[in-house]
């Protein structure tokens, strides 16, 4: 792997990882998400699970979720993908950082 490849993977895990740590903050460790790959390399990470309405929230805001989720998943479909929780995912890059 050449030295610009090895950075720019270097850089791609770093912004993985403090985007993880942000959303173990928000959803915790256990919140689940699929992981997606690209040639081997982790590219990129969506929710895995359909977001649950919370007591409250307007249905406008529940649906613009729902249609997040959608979309996000459709993306993935065919993508080389692994489901785990964040804090499997944290693990994962800390040993590639």
């Amino acid at each position: 792997m050449g030295i610009q490849l090895m950075a720019q993977r270097d850089m791609n895990t770093n912004f993985l990882l403090d985007s993880v740590n942000k959303d173990i903050r928000l959803y915790g460790s256990g919140f689940r998400v699929y992981v997606v790959y690209k040639q081997g390399v982790i590219i990129s990470y969506v929710e895995a699970d359909k977001p649950v309405k919370d007591e409250g929230e307007k249905d406008s805001i529940y649906a613009l979720k729902l249609q997040e989720f959608k979309k996000n998943i459709k993306k993935i479909q065919g993508a080389h993908k692994k489901l785990m929780t964040l804090g499997e995912f944290q693990d994962i890059l800390n040993l590639d950082s």
